[in-house]
């Protein structure tokens, strides 16, 4: 009886963290209309974002939703990486060159190492400069060092990329409209 309600607590726990960004668009933008972008960058593109964001190995091959929520225009952007030998992915919302929302979608390092939204919140309004650093405008999570430095690297690398596609065209950008 105890591993029946271990395994269902257990459940219950992993689940409220992994979803697919399908579901955290789903719910985030009911009211939006979304367009599907699978964006590759081009050599110098992807040399310009790592330059911009500090962070090495950008991948060439990103998904982002071209939002439009009652005339307001914005960006999510999809990141998945490896935190420490788990994968996570985080949906972060940019508006205006800032990031306006980021969520955690999956998490599959140990529970105890997955940032707050309390934490989270501190990357609200943050823009691509010297304070989106940690140490510097980030507080560190105690314990929990590498995810800080996931979230922080995927949220500097995300505003370097929307600035990099802002200015120039991608070499091929695939659409698909969705209400």
């Amino acid at each position: 009886m105890r591993f029946i309600l271990f395994i269902f607590i257990f459940l219950m726990c992993t689940s409220m963290t992994n979803r697919s960004y399908q579901e955290v668009l789903f719910s985030n933008y009911k009211g939006c209309k979304s367009k599907k972008e699978t964006v590759f960058l081009k050599d110098d593109e992807k040399e310009r974002v790592e330059e911009l964001s500090s962070v090495d190995d950008v991948s060439a091959l990103l998904i982002r939703f071209s939002l439009d929520c009652d005339g307001v225009k914005k960006y999510a952007y999809v990141d998945s990486h490896i935190v420490r030998t788990m994968n996570e992915t985080i949906l972060i919302e940019v508006e205006d060159n800032k990031i306006s929302k980021i969520d955690i979608v999956n998490f599959l390092e140990p529970q105890e190492y997955i940032p707050s939204q309390r934490w989270l919140k501190q990357f609200m309004k943050k823009e691509l400069n010297n304070n989106l650093a940690l140490s510097n405008g980030i507080d560190a999570i105690s314990g929990a060092t590498l995810s800080a430095v996931a979230v922080t690297n995927a949220s500097r690398k995300i505003l370097a990329v929307d600035k990099v596609l802002k200015k120039n065209t991608p070499q091929k950008i695939v659409k698909n409209e969705k209400k």
